[in-house]
Formats: structure tokens, sequence, C-alpha cells
């Protein structure tokens, strides 16, 4: 609980993962990757419940091993939430999984959060107590959500949407026409940007509940962001990632 706030986290860890089979389970260092987000959410001081919310036996059995080995009231504290079929394919948003662990957490633990945190397994670098930090930026800053981001100089290009956005536009020869988002002509030096541009880390979402409950979204109202460094940013979307973070974690002392 914060102040008088109470919190619910979710961690959505649903199975058949196409770009890394089986990651949510998969060994991270000495864990299964979902228990890094566990460990997170753990450690924190004002979380008040931990939803596990997956379609997986294993994670079910592993959560329940680890439920022995803690004292009873954190045990009584984290959960494994089975997670309906229908809401385990690949067209299925992570809101609609947060939403379903929100009415559960209501209606069964007698939990009416007024945030929820979203810990997603694949950014398992959570250091530097991050979790309670954005907890209080949040409530600091009485925002609706907030979403931790990296911070990137605007010397981006992409190539030109056509105005319909159905695809990308092409010169007279068939090349596409690239866009810049900065004057290259007049590029400035690094340390005189005026404005830049923040990038989704992934790792920290927090949202009251009445944006996500009435707006099926994460983020709304006003957004506050929580900028972490390029350590805690890093995310594993394919097994290079996987093999480099190890190793970064390894150098690093650590994931948390």
């Amino acid at each position: 609980m914060l102040g008088k706030h109470k919190i619910l986290c979710i961690i959505p860890a649903r199975g058949d993962s196409k770009s890394i089979i089986n990651k949510n389970t998969k060994p991270f260092m000495d864990k299964m990757l979902f228990e890094w987000s566990i460990l997170a959410a753990m450690n924190s001081s004002y979380i008040d419940k931990i939803l596990v919310s997956s379609n997986m036996g294993d994670i079910k059995e592993r959560i329940e091993a680890i439920k022995e080995e803690l004292s009873q009231c954190d045990a009584d504290k984290l959960e494994y939430l089975q997670r309906p079929d229908k809401l385990c394919g690949d067209l299925c948003s992570t809101e609609e999984a947060l939403i379903h662990a929100t009415e559960y957490a209501q209606d069964f633990c007698d939990l009416v959060p007024e945030y929820i945190m979203t810990l997603q397994p694949t950014s398992p670098i959570r250091t530097d107590n991050i979790v309670d930090k954005a907890l209080e930026k949040i409530d600091t800053e009485n925002s609706d959500s907030l979403l931790s981001v990296s911070k990137h100089s605007p010397f981006f290009f992409s190539h030109k949407m056509s105005d319909d956005g159905d695809g990308f536009l092409r010169d007279y020869k068939g090349r596409y026409i690239v866009e810049s988002k900065f004057d290259y002509k007049n590029r400035p030096m690094r340390q005189k940007i005026k404005q830049w541009f923040y990038h989704d880390s992934g790792s920290i979402y927090v949202s009251r509940r009445k944006i996500l409950m009435t707006e099926n979204c994460r983020l709304g109202g006003y957004i506050s962001f929580f900028i972490t460094d390029k350590f805690q940013s890093m995310q594993l979307d394919d097994n290079y990632d996987w093999l480099l973070m190890e190793n970064v974690c390894k150098i690093k002392g650590g994931p948390i």
C-alpha cells in the first residue's frame, strides 16, 4: 500500500511464445525468466498482491514451489492466475489479461487497487529499486498512468507512409522515400539538443484502475515518464538479446 492506495501487480506470462520458444520458463541466469519479475515485485514495499497471469502448468508448479519457501505473509501475496484460453491467442492484447486479473483481484482477493503495475517478464532488469520509485513517481505527480522509457536523441529516419497509412511511398524509380525526424542539414551537437525522444522500455507500467477499466488500455489520461538507464531498458525480443543480456547481467551482478 502506498499511502491509502492499494496496489496490484500483474505479471503477464502466457505460453506459446514465437520469437523465443517457452521464453517465460526458460532459465535466465539461475531462475526461470518470469521469476525475476516476481522477485522485483516481492522486493517492493508497496505492492499488496502479485498475480501471475498464465496458461502454463510449469509456471503454476514453480509458483507453488516458490510459495513454500516464503513466509506465510509473503506467500499469501503471490498467486498464480489461470488465464482463460480465449485470452491466450496471438491476437489477444495484454490489456485483456490485465482487466481479467484486476476483476479477479476485486472479486476473489478483496482487493480494489488504485494502482495496477504491470511487469513484463521480457524486461527482467529492474535494479536500484525502480519498482518502488516508479510507484512513488506516479503518486507524487498525481498522474493517471506511467511507463518506463529510455532517452534517445532525435536522430531518427523512417520510410514515409502513404496518407492512408496502408503502405510506404516510393519515388518514380520504385525506391522507398525516406524522411527524417530532424533537420539533418543542421544536425545539432548532442549537448545542444532541446527535444529528446523517449522509447517505451517495456519494463514497468503503472495504471490507475479507472484508466485501465474504462479505456481498456494501460496508458491514458496524464502520462508520466520513468526514465530507465541503458541497462534497465534492455529487452528480450530474440535469442541474440538473451545471450547479450545474460552476459551483461553476469558482469553487473544480476538483473535486480
